[in-house]
């Protein structure tokens, strides 16, 4: 029989390896080779095998699952949902993979799940669904398909708790340059930002464009926009929340964690409900607010003031409010706030 090289993976793992063996073989001697290539101590029939459609690594040795970049260590085999197929112990190699599956040089061929009590000393569960039920709010569920064009964002649905309700968001210069500061922060690992400015200047809006970024990007992100709790788990998961998850949890609250706040309906509570100590933090609120008071104590978090509106950017987004009819008697007088 043919020897083919098989790209392994444990769940929870954060490095792919190759296992050489011939095609002839049951699966059976495939959980050998791996219990023997990664020294596990407990019975190599005890692992479990699993296929997995779309899990590749990219040249960059980033993991991507169906087109997006995850965060596999902080996996589990549910995030793959319906995607996973297990493989029998007694079945043949030659008959679990196709031949031009094995020549593909990227592909993640078997998902490697180790004893529940092994995993748990290996890496934090991330068993934490109560409480989380599949969202079915359509602008968050879509929000991965809008699309910038002529520097507007566009979405498949109206933007929720938007005074205007509009289906599109004007892309500002400063939108831009504060979203790309935030995450070129979020490399280093856990941060706290403050994004503050004149009310009505736009900062939620900033935050629903910083959350389209970091969607795209696979990031998992929890996104508290008054009066939702939204849960995006970085594999194409989105999830409404009934309340925090316990500050114990420390598979969910972690620094791979993008947490979104709106200040708008929320209070100190609310706020210190986070730990922030754990996560990367990023704060949408009025320059005054006192919930804040603890949030800014050391390490000091960043401070982005969204600037005022420029008479072009106003022109842009003028059709957006049809009955404002004299908003530029407004700017020349008030200055550049579309709430004005």
């Amino acid at each position: 029989m043919v020897e083919v090289s098989l790209n392994c993976m444990v769940v929870g793992g954060g490095t792919p390896f190759s296992i050489d063996i011939d095609a002839g073989k049951k699966v059976d001697h495939l959980k050998k080779k791996i219990k023997k290539e990664k020294e596990y101590k407990f019975p190599a029939d005890e692992l479990q095998l699993y296929l997995v459609d779309g899990l590749a690594q990219d040249k960059d040795e980033q993991i991507v699952y169906k087109g997006i970049t995850i965060d596999m260590p902080n996996c589990s085999l549910v995030d793959f949902g319906s995607s996973t197929k297990k493989l029998a112990a007694l079945s043949l190699i030659s008959e679990c993979f196709e031949e031009a599956d094995v020549n593909i040089r990227w592909k993640i061929h078997v998902l490697v799940v180790i004893p529940e009590g092994v995993a748990s000393t290996l890496s934090p569960s991330v068993e934490f669904s109560r409480g989380f039920i599949a969202c079915k709010i359509g602008f968050y569920n879509d929000i991965v398909n809008a699309d910038v064009k002529d520097g507007w964002l566009y979405f498949n649905q109206t933007i929720p708790s938007s005074a205007a309700k509009p289906e599109a968001l004007l892309v500002r210069a400063s939108y831009q340059t504060i979203a790309s500061s935030i995450q070129d922060r979020g490399k280093d690992g856990i941060f706290k930002t403050i994004i503050t400015g004149t009310p009505g200047i736009g900062k939620s809006l900033f935050l629903i464009y910083l959350l389209w970024n970091l969607v795209k990007a696979g990031k998992k992100v929890l996104f508290i926009y008054h009066p939702n709790l939204i849960y995006y788990n970085g594999l194409g998961g989105v999830f409404e929340l009934r309340e925090f998850p316990s500050a114990i949890e420390h598979s969910f609250w972690d620094e791979s964690l993008w947490c979104l706040f709106d200040a708008k309906g929320k209070n100190e509570r609310h706020l210190s409900a986070i730990p922030y100590d754990n996560c990367k933090v990023v704060v949408s609120t009025s320059p005054r607010r006192d919930m804040i008071n603890d949030f800014k104590k050391p390490p000091t978090p960043k401070i982005f003031y969204m600037p005022l509106w420029t008479e072009h950017e106003l022109e842009q987004v003028a059709s957006t409010f049809p009955q404002v009819v004299d908003w530029r008697d407004r700017f020349n007088i008030l200055g550049g706030v579309p709430r004005t």
